[in-house]
């Protein structure tokens, strides 16, 4: 053990003695370049959510702290809620990325069949849960009128639209084991970014407050959408089972 334990430090020496000695592998390019490629999807979500955050507060602030309260609110609330769906896909991935990577093509339907029907349900309940409860959830932050009445409108619209979001997750989750890193980022802009930037900004300015409070769930609505023949087009290209990708 002692002697081992003298070779490997006198190795992690020498390295440090002889800059000059270089390991090639560490290097790879081509592996940096798709560790990008693959973490791009989730840069693109997390990037877009603040910006999409700072959109939302902007919008708000006409209509005083009580609305900027409100979205904050059940930003959060349905933040907690996304993640539900986001944590079945994240499970997804390792299971779609070797079965792909197999080839058992099957498989990767049968799985990416199961997720999307389990988040669907799930959030389903969830969403019931926070349509039925809206009022209550946000009082549970803020008890005072005006933010619970923003608060509950906003609340109940993206609770409804909590159905497309297994449809996106799933999708971009696919995408993103299978290395299609473009389809993936593209599909990861749309919630926060693509959709409800441009829906925000609009309608604020046709329906006012009711405007804000119904954005994201319009942008959910749009993304689930927009997902859905990327996903289609996908798994009907897929060979069979027995044969080369």
């Amino acid at each position: 053990g002692k002697t081992q334990s003298r070779i490997s430090f006198k190795s992690i020496f020498r390295d440090l003695e002889h800059p000059e000695i270089r390991h090639p592998a560490l290097f790879d390019w081509a592996m940096v370049g798709s560790i990008i490629a693959i973490g791009m999807p989730s840069l693109m979500r997390q990037g877009l959510n603040s910006i999409s955050t700072m959109i939302l507060n902007s919008s708000a602030k006409p209509y005083g702290d009580a609305a900027i309260s409100a979205m904050s609110i059940v930003a959060k609330v349905i933040g907690f809620m996304f993640c539900i769906g986001l944590g079945i896909g994240q499970g997804f991935q390792p299971v779609a990325g070797f079965n792909y990577g197999a080839r058992k093509y099957s498989r990767l339907k049968s799985s990416y069949r199961f997720t999307l029907i389990f988040s669907t349900i799930l959030l389903g309940i969830t969403g019931c849960f926070g349509f039925i409860f809206a009022e209550r959830i946000v009082a549970i932050f803020r008890d005072d009128p005006d933010v619970v009445s923003t608060g509950t409108a906003a609340l109940r619209f993206q609770s409804v639209s909590l159905l497309f979001l297994p449809i996106t997750v799933s999708g971009n989750m696919l995408f993103q084991s299978t290395g299609k890193s473009v389809r993936a980022t593209f599909l990861a802009a749309t919630r926060s970014g693509l959709y409800f930037i441009p829906t925000i900004l609009i309608l604020r300015n046709i329906l006012g407050l009711t405007g804000i409070e119904c954005s994201q769930a319009i942008a959910d609505l749009l993304g689930g959408l927009t997902t859905i023949p990327f996903v289609v087009h996908f798994l009907r290209g897929l060979p069979q089972d027995d044969e080369p990708a």
